[in-house]
């Protein structure tokens, strides 16, 4: 058992490792192809993570955060007292959610972001001589440590968390963005001017009119006053919200899933 155990680790280790290495083996052997073979390997990345969302019952999940968000949000608007509470309920929760997972997500992302730099130092910086060698064998040694810990997990989160490796940057980004502007959209103040007419008293000073002495007096006169008034109505953030923080959850790093 032992020994299985050890093998399958084994076979995992070198899977991900010549995987996530691939990468600096096409740009160093045959650099025009590059682009074209790390374009492939975020596709493969994105499809993989779809893959899992579905296979896990995430869409169902998805769609479920995604209907009540539109049951909360038209409830807002026709009763917002009763809904209007539970709707801010539900965007803290979902909120709250998406921090958590951009905190498990940072991590990821730095290291995505280090061995990124490594790996385009050329395109980053310029031709830098003999230091792409150390650049080179510091990505090697970063993503052969990253496979390490990938043979600990099941092959079908070590591939998860492998294609988080990959497109770990544009996903956080993509959940930070989601975020605000889910926050943005959340609810809307819609602000009504109107205007009414108001008496009021003047004071007309004694004056000539003509030949004719016209003592003090008073008079009403209608002024137009402007009020503005405004309401709190449910936006489609919350949708968005929803959505974005249920797959981001699911997704999340999961470093508990043992092979």
């Amino acid at each position: 058992m032992l020994a299985s155990n050890a093998l399958r680790e084994t076979g995992k280790f070198i899977a991900f490792a010549c995987y996530l290495n691939s990468l600096l083996a096409v740009k160093i052997m045959h650099p025009g192809l590059f682009m074209d073979y790390f374009a492939g390997v975020c596709i493969f990345s994105a499809i993989s993570i779809v893959l899992f969302i579905i296979s896990s019952g995430g869409i169902q999940e998805i769609l479920g955060n995604i209907v009540i968000s539109i049951i909360l949000i038209i409830g807002a608007r026709f009763i917002p007292i009763l809904f209007v509470p539970l709707l801010f309920l539900w965007i803290i929760g979902n909120v709250a959610r998406s921090i958590i997972t951009l905190k498990d997500l940072f991590g990821t992302t730095v290291l995505s972001t280090i061995m990124a730099t490594l790996l385009f130092a050329d395109e980053i910086f310029g031709r830098i001589g003999p230091w792409i060698y150390f650049t080179g064998s510091l990505y090697a040694l970063l993503a052969t440590g990253y496979a390490c810990r990938m043979r600990l997990l099941n092959f079908k989160h070590g591939i998860l968390n492998t294609s988080l490796l990959i497109l770990a940057m544009p996903i956080f980004a993509l959940t930070v963005a989601s975020l605000f502007s889910g926050l943005k959209n959340a609810f809307s103040i819609t602000r009504y001017s109107t205007h009414t007419l108001t008496p009021k008293i003047q004071n007309v000073s004694a004056h000539m009119r003509g030949d004719t002495l016209v003592s003090a007096y008073q008079r009403t006169v209608q002024v137009p006053v402007e009020s503005v008034s405004s309401s709190l109505s449910a936006g489609t953030g919350a949708i968005g919200l929803g959505a974005s923080s249920s797959a981001a959850a699911i997704v999340s790093p999961n470093k508990d899933e043992q092979s």
